[in-house]
């Protein structure tokens, strides 16, 4: 009779070969195995999320920018992966290169062994000798896991916190409302130059907010199928742009699947499935399912003209509902004075939380976590 191992002896790992690993930066040939770790390692935290990033892991990476990925190996099994993007950002108004630090995973078999800890050394090694000194990153509110390795324990740098980032996530809706006097439109090719500058005047008030080209900007007009939507729009006073956003379905590179919510949330959603009903286009979230989710990414106003950027995020919930969206995806920091323009817009909250470093002068964490930080959520 052949012998069947139970799952629980099956997913056994002898202590001793917990520490057998390998570390390496990743090749494209790691593709899969860091498609497999990423469903192994869902999200922890109050809302419970999987994201999936098939069919290619680096895809995603490489809208960031420049990138580097580490991988822990037990023979030919990726077991472990840390990733950081290199990107130039504003720190106190000025330009600086920073390293957007995730992806940093470890195999449920192997919780508990020393491939968080070697990963995280290994990178910071990386970043120093490239003269890299800060990083930042976010951590789902709940993840506990993550809050050891966090402080500056076993030799590996402390980060510290820097508040909590609130994502909402915004119930589309049919009605556009009032523009409040504003004229609010899709951006043409010719305003390219004026959005840029619009963008990174703001974001030099916002720390690790990225300086932008106008070649980042999503091309105005832009609108693709299913899973390429993306657009910018813009509102003028006059012939004046003073606030501007841009919309990207960012589902070609991943998708947020959901696995749990608390029972408040579940009531909610019960509640918005019978709200829902008269409008059959409208996607209510469900267990199990990925969400269709279109993010805000790229926004800003001129001083004096918050609504403006109101009115702007009134269109994209417009813009979410005709396109079959269940969210409408921003996220600001919880000292943002931008938060009070989404009071009585409907929907959830995701909370995270950010955390900086320093590799080479701590002293320096003081001053920038005085800051307002700011966050790209459509590569998050």
């Amino acid at each position: 009779m052949m012998h069947r191992e139970s799952p629980a002896a099956a997913s056994f790992v002898p202590a001793a070969d917990r520490q057998s690993f390998q570390i390496r930066r990743a090749i494209e040939d790691d593709n899969e195995g860091l498609l497999a770790l990423t469903r192994a390692t869902p999200m922890a935290g109050t809302i419970a999320l999987r994201i999936d990033r098939d069919p290619d892991f680096f895809a995603l990476l490489r809208m960031r920018g420049e990138s580097i990925v580490y991988v822990a190996l037990q023979g030919s099994e990726v077991v472990g992966s840390i990733s950081a993007a290199l990107r130039t950002v504003y720190i106190s108004g000025e330009p600086e290169t920073a390293a957007y630090v995730g992806d940093m995973k470890v195999h449920p078999r192997f919780s508990g062994s020393r491939i968080a800890l070697n990963l995280t050394q290994t990178l910071e090694a990386h970043l120093r000798s490239a003269g890299i000194d800060l990083g930042v990153c976010v951590v789902a509110d709940g993840n506990r896991r993550a809050m050891p390795l966090l402080a500056g324990r076993l030799g590996i740098t402390r980060w510290v916190s820097m508040g909590r980032f609130l994502v909402k996530e915004l119930l589309p809706s049919p009605f556009e409302g009032s523009a409040g006097g504003y004229r609010i439109e899709l951006a043409e090719a010719k305003d390219l130059t004026s959005i840029t500058a619009l963008l990174n005047q703001f974001h030099r008030s916002r720390q690790f907010a990225p300086r932008l080209t106008e070649s980042e900007i999503i091309a105005p007009g832009c609108s693709g199928g299913e899973g390429a939507y993306s657009r910018t729009l813009v509102a003028r006073r006059d012939s004046r742009i003073v606030a501007t956003l841009s919309l990207l379905d960012t589902a070609t590179v991943k998708r947020n699947v959901l696995l749990g919510i608390p029972p408040s949330a579940r009531a909610a959603v019960a509640l918005l499935r019978l709200m829902a009903a008269p409008f059959p286009g409208f996607c209510v979230p469900r267990i199990g399912h990925p969400l269709r989710i279109l993010t805000v990414r790229h926004f800003a106003c001129e001083g004096g003209h918050e609504q403006a950027l109101r009115s702007l995020i009134r269109r994209a919930r417009c813009e979410a509902f005709h396109n079959r969206f269940t969210f409408l995806l921003l996220g600001l920091h919880e000292s943002d004075p931008l938060c009070h323009l989404l009071q009585g817009m409907p929907g959830f909250t995701f909370t995270s939380l950010a955390f900086a470093t320093s590799l080479q002068a701590p002293e320096r964490l003081e001053s920038v976590s005085r800051g307002i930080p700011f966050e790209d959520y459509a590569l998050v």
